[in-house]
C-alpha cells in the first residue's frame, strides 16, 4: 500500500500499526488488511428517507439495512451529544435537516457504522447562547434541535445582530442555519 491509498476513506476505521525512527518521527505505517477488507463497502451522501428498518440516499436505488442498535456504530459530529432514538427517529428523519452521512456496510449492505453531518436547518428559533456556544431550533415537525456554534456567526435576518440573538429578540422567528466544514452552525440567516 502506499500513502495515498491511506488517504483514502477505503481505509478509515482499519487496524494499522506505527514504526517511529530515533526522533520519533513516523517512518511507516502498516495496514492490518483484515480489517481493511471489512470497510470496502461504503456509501455516502444526503439522507433521503429513513424508517425502523432502513435508510435511503439521494440518488441510489439501494436501500440499507439497520443492524440492532447495540451493534451499530454512530458519529454526530453536529451536536455535544444524541442517543440512537433521537438520531435515527428525529435527526435522519426530519425534512427541515439535510443530513449528508458515510456509512460503512457490511456485505450484506446492513449499517456496521454511520458518520452524520449536519449541513443545513430550518426551524423557529428557541435561543442562541454566545457562553455555551450553542443555538437551539425547533423545527416544523416538533423536533428540538440544539447545534454547537462556532463563535460568532454570520447573522443574516431582518436586520437582527448577534446581540439580538443573544437577549432573544429573535426568538420565535424562523431561521436557516448553515454549518461550516468543521460541523458548527457559522450563520444564522433568515428561512
Amino acid at each position: 500500500y502506499k500513502a495515498a491509498d491511506l488517504d483514502s476513506t477505503t481505509y478509515t476505521g482499519s487496524m494499522v500499526t506505527l514504526e517511529f525512527n530515533s526522533n520519533g518521527l513516523v517512518n511507516k505505517i502498516n495496514l492490518d488488511t483484515s480489517t481493511a477488507d471489512r470497510y470496502l463497502n461504503n456509501a455516502k451522501g444526503i439522507v433521503a428517507s429513513v424508517t425502523d428498518k432502513t435508510l435511503k440516499l439521494e440518488g441510489l436505488d439501494e436501500t440499507f439495512t439497520w443492524l440492532p442498535e447495540n451493534k451499530t456504530e454512530y458519529r454526530n459530529f453536529c451536536m455535544a451529544s444524541t442517543s440512537w432514538y433521537k438520531l435515527k427517529n428525529e435527526i435522519l428523519a426530519d425534512d427541515a435537516l439535510e443530513v449528508h452521512v458515510e456509512l460503512q456496510l457490511s456485505d450484506t449492505n446492513k449499517i456496521e457504522r454511520i458518520d452524520l453531518r449536519v449541513k443545513d436547518a430550518v426551524g423557529v428559533l428557541e435561543s442562541y447562547n454566545s457562553d455555551k456556544d450553542t443555538v437551539r431550533i425547533r423545527t416544523e415537525s416538533g423536533n428540538q434541535f440544539t447545534f454547537d456554534v462556532k463563535g460568532k456567526p454570520t447573522v443574516d435576518f431582518n436586520d437582527y445582530t448577534a446581540k439580538d440573538l443573544e437577549d432573544g429578540k429573535a426568538n420565535g422567528k424562523i431561521v436557516r442555519l448553515r454549518f461550516g466544514s468543521d460541523d458548527r452552525v457559522d450563520a444564522i440567516v433568515k428561512g
